[in-house]
């Protein structure tokens, strides 16, 4: 027995359950934004903007963006900077660090930064920034 999908044959079927899905799956936050432009569209921008206690200019980029890229970009977006800043370690600091690792497999940070600092020292490395990131990265197997 062949088996078929329910809409098969049903013109624009798959395009309403898509439309529907994005609409059923759009968080709370998209649907507030949407309701808001469509309450300014009803009474007015100071009257949407004094009821969802938003600035017009809010309500202006709201629109913008769903002009630009439909219902789906009234999403919010992650606040996280795209590029974050990496940590650049100088390679002798890396290879005195697999030293003392593979030399004295148990120490823990705060020993291998006791016997880091002098020599860091003496060479004007500053370690203070990077000793907690060490826990969650070893540069040698154990």
């Amino acid at each position: 027995m062949l088996m078929q999908h329910i809409g098969v044959g049903y013109f624009g079927y798959y395009r309403a359950t898509a439309y529907a899905m994005k609409h059923s799956l759009m968080p709370e936050i998209a649907k507030l934004r949407m309701k808001a432009l469509n309450f300014w569209d009803k009474h007015g921008i100071r009257a949407a903007a004094d009821a969802f206690d938003v600035s017009t200019r809010t309500l202006y980029w709201w629109r913008r963006l769903l002009r630009t890229g439909g219902p789906e970009a009234l999403i919010p977006r992650s606040k996280a900077p795209l590029v974050r800043r990496s940590r650049h370690w100088h390679p002798d600091v890396l290879k005195e660090i697999r030293r003392l690792r593979t030399e004295l497999p148990n120490l823990g940070k705060e020993q291998i930064f006791v016997r880091l600092k002098p020599w860091c020292e003496a060479r004007h490395f500053y370690l203070s920034q990077h000793v907690n990131h060490w826990k969650n990265h070893c540069w040698c197997s154990r």
